[in-house]
């Protein structure tokens, strides 16, 4: 859908309420007032993820580093398994660079993935 370069990306996140993508940075947020009250949760170049990695459609998001320290990410889609040979005929790697974070928002419409190059946002294939 979209890649963007964010200078400084420190963290991206969702609300359990909204599909509007939270990006802070050393140089500031995304958003402002829009998410006023709400909780956002995070993913951080830091470690760790509040966010999914699969939505109610069975779609998931797996990492893998067959080339450490570079990772892929692997967009599976239901009910198929990238580490299963006769099960992962359509798994497709969707990125390949050192990656700082990634997740879907909590409705599963959409999926973000940071690495070095920026910031990458996806539509499900699954959304409405």
């Amino acid at each position: 859908m979209a890649e963007f370069s964010v200078g400084g990306f420190e963290h991206f996140g969702f609300s359990e309420s909204s599909d509007i993508l939270f990006v802070a940075s050393s140089q500031g947020r995304g958003l402002i007032d829009i998410l006023e009250g709400q909780t956002v949760k995070l993913s951080s170049k830091y470690g760790g993820s509040l966010l999914p990695v699969c939505n109610s459609a069975h779609e998931t998001l797996v990492r893998v580093s067959p080339l450490y320290p570079c990772e892929d990410i692997i967009f599976q889609p239901p009910w198929e398994n990238c580490f299963s040979e006769g099960d992962n005929k359509n798994c497709v790697r969707i990125n390949r660079g050192f990656l700082c974070c990634f997740g879907f928002s909590f409705s599963g419409k959409y999926f973000v993935i940071a690495d070095d190059g920026g910031i990458m946002y996806w539509k499900s294939t699954h959304a409405e």
